[in-house]
């Protein structure tokens, strides 16, 4: 897939949310592409390596030259051992199968080079099922590896970094310039700030607890009728948390049991059919909720951040204490700044590759936003 967001638009700067979502974009598109392939090639798959296995099994060793029937039975036994999948899905059973042909390829050239170089005609149903699971492995791996792919994934988890040096180097300075505040008396701690703060944080953390119940309440609520239906159909649900509500898949099916409950066909008592349907219904809203819930976790964590450096503050009693905490948070901050700087550097290359085209980044300071000019 080629990205031609710069042609569309014809954009000289790029924000970073932009960027993460072509990124995301291209990550999401090519995982797509896998699990279709996975889908399509699954029973070829399943097939070949069940032809394998027979092969093995079926193998006519006491046929081969006397020289070879050592290493053909070493060869069987540890392919047979090699070559056990418990009852997994599709992607896992992908993932299995590719370990092994890796195993069996390394296995072939350094401990049984001599069986396969010499070719026996008893090894050509062997060699016809290995040819077999290579090719679709093969293409797998291709896919999995495709290069756009993995700079999408490492680009990332660079912004990742990157945004978090820049949110670890504004808190070093907060600090820093609470502290300096302090030792040339320009002003003192405000125990009302620490209140005002103490407050902040309360209020956060109900906002927080009062979202998440409503979230498991839902999930309570929702659960067996679920349960029921996915039985119904041969599907796996996973219950671990509310954050499962966001999942387009349970999305889905939920609309599903809602579709099934009203037709009878999964059946709850009658004074609890209409408030699990409306719970139901609330699940396509989940995913809203959840966000809310995970900004109001970065707003809390912030403001304890801050609480914790007044508190740290108050604590520093002797200016000796100060100073020491004054050249400590210099240095970190000097240190951050020189990993930004690389972590610029290599998202440059990865943004002139990405792109195949000329790009530069450039950071503003004071908006603290990342830019892609070209």
């Amino acid at each position: 897939m080629r990205f031609s967001l710069f042609k569309k638009k014809k954009r000289e700067r790029l924000t970073i949310p932009e960027l993460k979502e072509a990124l995301k974009n291209i990550k999401r598109d090519q995982e797509i592409e896998i699990e279709r392939f996975i889908n399509s090639r699954i029973s070829d798959l399943r097939d070949a390596v069940s032809d394998f296995i027979l092969e093995l099994e079926s193998f006519p060793i006491e046929f081969l030259h006397p020289k070879l029937q050592g290493v053909a039975k070493n060869f069987v036994a540890t392919m047979k051992k090699q070559w056990v999948f418990k009852d997994k899905d599709n992607t896992e059973y992908f993932n299995s199968v590719s370990k092994s042909t890796e195993r069996l390829v390394i296995a072939i050239a350094k401990n049984f080079r001599l069986l396969f170089a010499v070719k026996p005609p008893e090894l050509e149903g062997l060699n016809n099922a290995i040819k077999r699971i290579t090719e679709i492995i093969k293409q797998y791996e291709a896919l999995r590896n495709d290069s756009r792919y993995l700079l999408s994934i490492n680009m990332l988890e660079k912004i990742t970094q990157f945004e978090r040096l820049i949110d670890e180097i504004d808190r070093l300075r907060e600090k820093l310039n609470e502290i300096e505040r302090i030792e040339k008396n320009e002003s003192e701690i405000d125990v009302a700030e620490l209140e005002r703060l103490y407050s902040k944080e309360k209020e956060l953390m109900d906002k927080v607890n009062q979202i998440e119940s409503k979230l498991e309440y839902i999930l309570g609520v929702i659960k067996k009728p679920i349960k029921l239906y996915a039985h119904s159909t041969g599907r796996r649900v996973d219950f671990k948390s509310y954050r499962c509500l966001a999942d387009s898949d349970f999305t889905e099916l939920a609309s599903k049991t809602s579709t099934a409950i009203m037709k009878g066909e999964v059946r709850v008592k009658d004074s609890q059919r209409d408030l699990i349907l409306k719970n139901l219904s609330m699940v396509s809203d989940a995913d809203k909720m959840i966000e809310e819930v995970d900004n109001l976790k970065r707003e809390l964590t912030d403001v304890q951040s801050r609480i914790k450096n007044l508190k740290s503050i108050m604590a520093s009693k002797s200016s000796n204490t100060i100073d020491k905490e004054v050249r400590s948070l210099r240095k970190q901050i000097e240190e951050k700044e020189n990993e930004l700087k690389k972590l610029k550097t290599e998202l440059s290359e990865m943004a002139k590759k990405l792109y195949d085209a000329e790009v530069e980044l450039v950071f503003d300071a004071k908006a603290d936003k990342l830019y892609l000019s070209s």
